[in-house]
């Protein structure tokens, strides 16, 4: 096919993505195939198809330098998530990506009073300024949290809404733990991260008070570990992906 109507043909797909409201994928950007409204389209026959990896877009995708946090969202001086957070931890150890530990008890803000937004990334006060230099250096988060009267709990929201840019193009994954599994916490945690821009992958972590403690102490059982193992795993692809998306930003 003659450059000038592959070049064609390539605006005008592009264009047709930009008509129902996405992008090409960066492969299809920028290799020879045949786009359609509909991504999956076969290409033409005759059309030669280019599938060779674009130079740099692997880049960052090794996850032995992702750093992430394992975020301990209940500050109440006797809690289960330290425990939690602990076995948390624990499962990283053989993990490549480095995991370490950010209790909120350990940064302890007042109720949100930046008078500017945070998204406009200027910050009166020096908890602020501090809460951004903890939360900045990750590609990453676990938050682990309770479930409180059917929600997360307020200081967890509250150290969220300090910070945009801090959290945004990131990635998070879920460990809840209450009643019931935390899982109406983890709902709507998720809408949080949501509009703070993490993209938060699909499995979650979910214990139950009386099947998954011994008192106060996190025992979960082999069944857990297995779905941890998973979620961190998607975790690390998603982070490692999500810093082309910063990048590109």
């Amino acid at each position: 096919m003659p450059d000038a109507r592959r070049a064609r043909e390539d605006r005008a797909a592009e264009a047709r993505w930009r008509d129902i409201g996405a992008s090409p994928p960066r492969q299809a950007r920028r290799s020879r195939l045949c786009i359609d409204v509909n991504p999956t389209a076969t290409p033409r026959s005759g059309t030669t198809v280019d599938l060779s990896p674009i130079p740099g877009d692997d880049a960052g995708m090794d996850s032995a330098d992702l750093r992430l946090a394992v975020i301990l969202a209940s500050t109440r001086p006797r809690r289960r998530g330290a425990s939690v957070a602990a076995w948390v931890m624990d499962q990283t150890r053989t993990r490549d990506a480095r995991y370490e530990i950010v209790d909120l008890a350990d940064h302890p803000l007042p109720i949100l009073d930046e008078p500017a937004a945070a998204s406009a990334g200027t910050y009166a006060h020096e908890h602020t300024r501090a809460w951004s230099a903890v939360i900045e250096p990750y590609d990453g988060f676990v938050f682990v949290t309770p479930e409180y009267n059917h929600s997360m709990p307020a200081g967890l929201k509250n150290a969220i809404d300090y910070l945009w840019a801090e959290w945004l193009d990131k990635a998070g994954a879920l460990v809840t733990y209450g009643n019931s599994g935390g899982l109406r916490s983890g709902e709507q945690l998720r809408t949080v991260l949501s509009a703070v821009g993490i993209a938060h992958v699909r499995p979650q972590v979910t214990l139950m008070n009386r099947d998954d403690f011994d008192g106060y102490t996190a025992a979960p059982n082999v069944h857990h570990e297995h779905g941890l193992a998973g979620m961190l795993t998607d975790l690390e692809l998603w982070a490692a992906a999500m810093r082309g998306v910063r990048s590109a930003r």
